[in-house]
């Protein structure tokens, strides 16, 4: 029996005083009923203590699979693409100065990324929510996705757990086997238009937790939200699997002589990549 994709769920908490996150969940009492929790956590810091359901016999033991930072220190750094998507030579509008101020609030700062599994090969306990449990007070993002028939999780191996400090269409790519599936979660401690794109036979994306940004470019101050996007992707064939997010800020600017310029545009954020594959 392959592994298949049932359901997802998401949940995101906004404060960082808050250490726990309660998590809808949608688990049955199915053999080889798997359950793979994608979370970003906003702190240098903190991490997960631990992932707990109510499951109405038992609870479900969930199981830290893989862990990463990603980080980028304060500093310019670029919009891809920003020279040919913009127009030049306005003395009051420094192009594209003002572009790179934007993209530094956005991509500054720190974000961790986890990824934690449900016994496999068993029938789980009935299950409607997960708690979250962190080290400390932190913003954390979650995304949960349920399978059928999952009897194990691959070893996990350098290529599993990936930082990426910028880029505006992270990938991770890992030899699976045939019938299995591989879950991926980005975090990303930017939440800009960020989707994720199925690609090679992908029923992908599960879903995304993300919001709004949040800034004043005006007074420099800038609120940095976070957000994980899941995405999964079928081994047809024992090969090579990628997943690409692709995070774009859509911009419209007015300039001195009245005219707009509304584009969508690539921009580089803070990624910290983890995935788990789901095997058969």
């Amino acid at each position: 029996m392959a592994v298949a994709f049932v359901t997802s769920t998401r949940a995101i908490n906004l404060d960082s005083s808050v250490s726990t996150l309660v998590v809808p969940l949608t688990l049955a009492a199915v053999s080889k009923r798997v359950a793979v929790v994608h979370i970003a956590v906003l702190s240098a810091e903190v991490t997960v203590l631990s992932v707990t359901d109510n499951g109405a016999v038992t609870p479900n033991v969930y199981t830290f699979q893989a862990g990463v930072n990603a980080s980028y220190n304060p500093g310019n750094r670029t919009f891809g693409s920003a020279a040919t998507g913009f127009p030049g030579g306005e003395d009051d509008f420094d192009w594209p100065a003002d572009i790179q101020t934007t993209a530094d609030q956005l991509t500054q700062g720190v974000v961790r990324g986890e990824v934690w599994t449900s016994p496999a090969g068993v029938t789980p306990t009935v299950a409607t929510q997960l708690t979250i449990t962190l080290s400390g007070g932190a913003k954390c993002a979650v995304a949960v996705a349920v399978y059928s028939g999952g009897s194990s999780y691959a070893a996990i191996t350098a290529a599993n757990t990936v930082a990426l400090p910028s880029n505006s269409a992270p990938t991770i790519a890992i030899t699976v086997t045939a019938g299995s599936f591989l879950s991926a979660g980005f975090s990303s401690q930017s939440a800009l238009n960020q989707v994720a794109l199925p690609i090679n036979g992908s029923v992908g994306p599960i879903k995304t937790s993300n919001i709004n940004t949040v800034r004043s470019e005006m007074s420099g101050a800038s609120s940095y939200p976070l957000s994980v996007t899941a995405a999964d992707s079928t081994g047809v064939t024992a090969a090579v699997v990628g997943i690409s997010p692709s995070n774009t800020q859509s911009t419209d600017i007015s300039i001195s002589d009245g005219t707009q310029n509304a584009t969508l545009i690539p921009v580089p954020a803070t990624y910290a990549v983890c995935a788990v594959e789901v095997q058969a």
